[in-house]
This record gives C-alpha cells, sequence and structure tokens, in this order.
C-alpha cells in the first residue's frame, strides 16, 4: 500500500504470506486510497497471480475463477496463468468501500487457500491488519497491528 505508516517492515510484509492466508487475516484500509501493490512471485517453483475479487463463500469456493470476476479489472499481468517465480507485477486502484477478496486466480490456488479478505471502510485513518478469530483459535496473537 503506498502509505508512509504501511511498508515493508510491518503489515504489509505479513499480509503477503500464504501463512496467514485463507481467513487468517482482514486487510483494512480506507476508502478513497489510491492503493499500490507491489506483487512478487517468490519462490522457485510455483506460479501465483493477484487478483481482486468480490468475496466467495468460504465453504463453497469455485475451483477456478475467470478474469472476469476481477473488480474493475484489477489483477496482475496473466491472472489465469500466473506469473513465473522471480517475476512481479503492480497493481493500482482507487478504494471503494466494501467488502473484497485478494486471491491468486491461477489453477486451483483459490480452493487451497490463496486468498486474503480486505475490508475498505470510511472513516479509517490508516491501514490496519486485523487477526480474525480462526487465526486465534489456531494460537496466534488477536488484535491489529
Amino acid at each position: 500500500m503506498s502509505r508512509p505508516d504501511w511498508n515493508g517492515n510491518n503489515a504489509a510484509d505479513a499480509a503477503t504470506s500464504t501463512a496467514i492466508s485463507g481467513a487468517g487475516v482482514t486487510i483494512l484500509i480506507p476508502e478513497g486510497w489510491r492503493v499500490t501493490i507491489d506483487y512478487h512471485v517468490i519462490g522457485d517453483k510455483h506460479w501465483h497471480s493477484l487478483m481482486l475479487t468480490k468475496p466467495y463463500d468460504p465453504k463453497n469456493l469455485p475451483v477456478k475463477v475467470s478474469e472476469a470476476e476481477a473488480v474493475d479489472g484489477v489483477h496482475s499481468r496473466s491472472p489465469i496463468q500466473g506469473l513465473a517465480p522471480g517475476d512481479n507485477d503492480q497493481l493500482q486502484f482507487t478504494s471503494k468501500s466494501g467488502s473484497y477478496w485478494l486471491i491468486s486466480a491461477k489453477g486451483t490456488d483459490l480452493v487451497t487457500g490463496h486468498w486474503i479478505k480486505l475490508d475498505v471502510k470510511d472513516g479509517l485513518k490508516k491501514a490496519e491488519l486485523q487477526f480474525n478469530d480462526d487465526w486465534v483459535r489456531r494460537g496466534r496473537p488477536a488484535g491489529r497491528m
């Protein structure tokens, strides 16, 4: 996110980890922000993508999604094929109130937990990372960063 209080030393770094995906956390951002996501595929063998979508029912996830499901066309290059390890892209959009997911649309990534909640709310003054109840039940710390 392109804000001085949201950088690689705090929540933005943690939110990109697949270890906390699948509803472990929710990224909260204020309405009207110009959001920039620098997306990097880390590792040596798995391809991934990044797409902003409306939320899905976590108990009934689609096996595959289409590029058309991206909200306002916000997705990395080749969202269905994915980007190769070591590749990167940049996504930009202006935040609108609502609930969204950031997903990897490549192959069957969605059903294997490659998604993070993103909520845009009017009245927030800064971005936050909220740890959800399920995250806490698995022995992780509660609260916000």
